[in-house]
């Protein structure tokens, strides 16, 4: 797939998630002149589901959150298959590997490894090592759905924010106030389970966020 895909025959998006960070950039299908792009609105609110889970070390703890991987905290790539399955969630393969040096594009911006591409001018990582990063196969299913007893969830609603003279909207968490507050992407500090052990942050969670889109094979 191509690095930018259709939403809604209008916008394109791709996006970057990482341990307590978040990054998601999107834009309209084509680059839109600064007089056209002044009309577009200054932001855009999309809402998502974090879902909490009891860290590993209390009781009924779920063993995958707050667990250490066989090589290390890091960050893992590979996990997740490429297709979702019928109900439309991630699927784990364990067939990961642990990043050494990051993949990034030609301004310098983290990339999945597999969007990697040469001619596109990005920077090539390297891999460290083959693990599952800590997941549990057969427990994956519950980072994605409501399960009584094993997770709680709530709505939470991102703002993205439309760049200075042109079509791009960005939202990091490094930049929005209250994240930079919260010390990054901890949308449910001091909620549902609560924070992790000994720490004022809610470290064990997922979050989901999704939305209709058409790709378009030859855009950007």
């Amino acid at each position: 797939m191509k690095r930018k895909d259709l939403i809604n025959g209008a916008m394109t998006t791709a996006g970057l998630a990482t341990a307590a960070g978040l990054v998601l950039w999107v834009s309209t299908a084509k680059a839109s002149p600064p007089d056209e792009s002044s009309a577009l609105p200054e932001t855009l609110t999309l809402t998502g589901v974090a879902r909490d889970f009891r860290e590993l070390s209390v009781p009924g703890g779920h063993p995958d959150f707050e667990r250490r991987p066989d090589h290390g905290f890091g960050m893992y790539t590979g996990n997740i298959n490429e297709m979702l399955d019928a109900d439309g969630k991630p699927v784990a393969n364990g067939q990961g590997h642990k990043v050494k040096n990051q993949w990034r594009d030609s301004s310098g911006r983290a990339i999945n490894p597999s969007l990697y591409n040469a001619e596109l001018g990005d920077t090539e990582g390297t891999y460290s090592s083959a693990d599952n990063g800590g997941i549990t196969l057969d427990r994956f299913f519950q980072w994605y759905r409501d399960v009584p007893g094993v997770n709680m969830s709530t709505p939470v609603s991102i703002t993205l924010h439309r760049d200075a003279d042109s079509n791009v909207y960005t939202f990091d968490d490094k930049e929005d106030d209250d994240f930079i507050a919260a010390g990054g992407f901890f949308p449910i500090n001091g909620q549902l389970f609560g924070n992790s052990a000994g720490d004022n942050k809610n470290f064990h969670f997922t979050y989901q966020l999704s939305t209709e889109f058409v790709y378009s094979q030859n855009t950007g």
